[in-house]
């Protein structure tokens, strides 16, 4: 008699599998079982209420979209602080992805409750949101986006920096309108936001919120005899890097040898071997194409004589507002949302987006009489006294917060 075959089961789950976070392996009578798991709001609740002891104190909400070392998550550091600063108390900060700007909210003593990812979702965040007194859903959070109805819903604000006009979101016009529509307040940390927020949304109120930047010190450095040109920007295609290193490749050798251009940031890596082309035959450009600590940057803005943003689009960049306010020579894109605050050649150099000759150009005047550039970097610091002063930034947050949040007591 012909043995019979075993029939091979499919594997439904594997118990080593440690990707799969949506469920969790139990044992039940000597059997390994796959159960799904389950958003526990009740812990989360019991934290919230821990944290939130005073009850002259607004229960504060911040949402970001990311806990990376770019523009956006750190305004929502800013923010966090601000809101601190004024009720004394951190407001509670949730991230969508995690990522190394966590330590830094946690080294400035603000609270953060880790939920996991796969949790993200529209239901949850209502279960959560119903807990505080004030939700801030800060820049792009992807999974929250949508309309909200809930009755029993805290005033909401939405504090956006993106750059609505980019083609890429075109698709995304409906789903914008309705998460802007079901806000209380929305608003843009940037005029270009600002303006595309309101081709979407023409019948929206939405407030021009720029951010603030506490006035630092740099460090004492030693200084080359060369000029010095920085540009430290997360190393991809909408920051124009590629346009930078083709100007400089323009450039006269005798040009190239009186200057140093560093580039530093993390990196998309096919980006990154487009621009190691470009800059393969040039000695005096220097790529850092990964974050570096806070402390070493600023010793390269010390270091510093000219800040370049070469950017194909960039709402708002922290990169010149620390230019402006370490009183560096500042050039720029005309598509960047600082060019809007910049008038060319009295406190700031613009130049055509994507144009690298004229870009050229405008170095090797600038590198071969620099003296005459300084006053212009000087003139700069007064684009960041009158919009990024810190101060500002928290009177605007007050006076705005003094509407939503009348029945609390600020402690500043």
């Amino acid at each position: 008699m012909p043995k019979k075959k075993l029939k091979i089961l499919p594997k439904i789950f594997s118990v080593n599998n440690t990707k799969d976070r949506r469920h969790k392996i139990t044992t039940i009578l000597g059997l390994k079982i796959k159960i799904k798991r389950k958003f526990n709001i009740k812990n989360l609740e019991k934290e919230i209420k821990s944290h939130y002891k005073n009850t002259d104190i607004p229960k504060i909400l911040i949402v970001s979209h990311e806990f990376s070392h770019t523009g956006a998550p750190k305004v929502a550091l800013l923010l966090t602080n601000t809101l601190k600063d004024i009720y004394k108390t951190s407001p509670i900060v949730i991230s969508l992805k995690k990522g190394p700007l966590e330590k830094d909210f946690i080294d400035n003593n603000l609270k953060v409750i880790d939920i996991e990812e796969i949790f993200f979702n529209k239901q949850n965040f209502e279960k959560v949101a119903k807990n505080f007194d004030l939700v801030i859903m800060h820049s792009w959070c992807y999974k929250l986006l949508g309309k909200y109805s809930s009755t029993d819903l805290p005033p909401m604000i939405w504090y956006t920096h993106e750059a609505f006009e980019q083609s890429i979101f075109n698709s995304k016009y409906s789903i914008i309108r309705e998460t802007a529509n079901s806000m209380t307040e929305c608003w843009t940390g940037s005029p270009l936001t600002q303006r595309g927020l309101k081709k979407i949304c023409p019948d929206l109120d939405i407030k021009l919120l720029l951010y603030g930047v506490e006035d630092i010190k740099l460090p004492e450095v030693k200084k080359s005899n060369k000029i010095e040109f920085l540009f430290p920007a997360t190393i991809q295609h909408r920051k124009g890097q590629d346009v930078l290193l083709k100007a400089i490749r323009e450039l006269p050798k005798e040009t190239i040898e009186k200057a140093n251009f560093t580039i530093i940031g993390d990196c998309n890596q096919k980006y990154l071997e487009q621009i190691l082309k470009i800059s393969k035959n040039i000695p005096s450009v220097k790529i850092i194409s990964h974050t570096i600590p806070f402390e070493e940057l600023m010793k390269y803005y010390a270091k510093a004589d000219c800040i370049v943003i070469p950017s194909r689009f960039d709402p708002m960049p922290m990169v010149a507002t620390y230019a402006f306010m370490f009183k560096k020579l500042c050039i720029m894109s005309d598509v960047t949302g600082t060019a809007l605050l910049v008038t060319n050649n009295k406190n700031g150099i613009l130049f055509r987006n994507g144009d690298y000759i004229e870009l050229s150009i405008i170095l090797k005047n600038i590198i071969n009489n620099f003296e005459q550039y300084k006053p212009i970097a000087q003139e700069g610091y007064k684009i960041y006294q009158k919009h990024f002063f810190m101060n500002n930034f928290k009177k605007n947050i007050e006076k705005s917060l003094n509407n939503i949040l009348p029945n609390f007591v600020k402690k500043s």
